[in-house]
């Protein structure tokens, strides 16, 4: 089991999964993400107290993302095409070496501390595997560990910058079905 000293993110999108203590932490949140050259896009995001977590892409969504840590799952929903896609092997990993040879990030707690939207929160050092060929002038990413959540990422590059920001966070428990797939959706490979 890692530590809240030092972890490995172990999902495609690191905002939501384990290994922050997400465990009987159930939220609701809207996030905003912006990119250099304007982009912007938002959406939102809920968790229930076993971990499962439901991210919505776009206001109304047009994409969702149900991420279910004890099935080892991830679901990604296409709502203009009501199709569901189930990627198994998203597992939780254990051991660093395994995580980065698959091209994933590895993040450490430091020592830096800053209130952000009323919230403790501890910055977090990024460091992506070798193969991803990363660079970044500068990485920022603060968790609030009592949250369990990224509450906002700064990232910049030599080609880009990347910013995402919580809107608004409340504790509330998300309905079962929020994390399942709707009624009238067709399985595809």
């Amino acid at each position: 089991m890692t530590t809240h000293d030092e972890f490995v993110f172990k999902s495609l999108d690191p905002r939501v999964a384990p290994p922050l203590n997400v465990f009987g932490r159930p939220i609701a949140v809207e996030w905003r993400v912006s990119l250099s050259g304007g982009s912007r896009w938002r959406g939102s995001l809920r968790r229930d107290a076993l971990g499962n977590c439901r991210v919505d892409y776009g206001r109304p969504a047009s994409v969702s993302r149900l991420w279910r840590p004890a099935a080892g799952a991830m679901t990604w929903l296409s709502h203009r095409e009501r199709t569901a896609r189930i990627c198994q092997g998203a597992a939780l990993i254990s051991r660093l070496d395994e995580w980065a040879a698959n091209g994933g990030w590895a993040f450490r707690f430091g020592d830096e501390r800053r209130m952000i939207g009323g919230l403790d929160c501890v910055r977090v050092h990024v460091r992506a595997a070798r193969a991803m060929n990363y660079s970044a002038a500068r990485d920022e990413v603060w968790v609030a560990p009592e949250w369990g959540l990224v509450l906002l990422e700064e990232l910049e590059s030599a080609r880009e910058r990347w910013r995402w920001e919580i809107l608004a966070l409340e504790r509330v428990a998300a309905p079962p079905e929020a994390f399942e797939i709707p009624a009238g959706y067709t399985l595809v490979d």
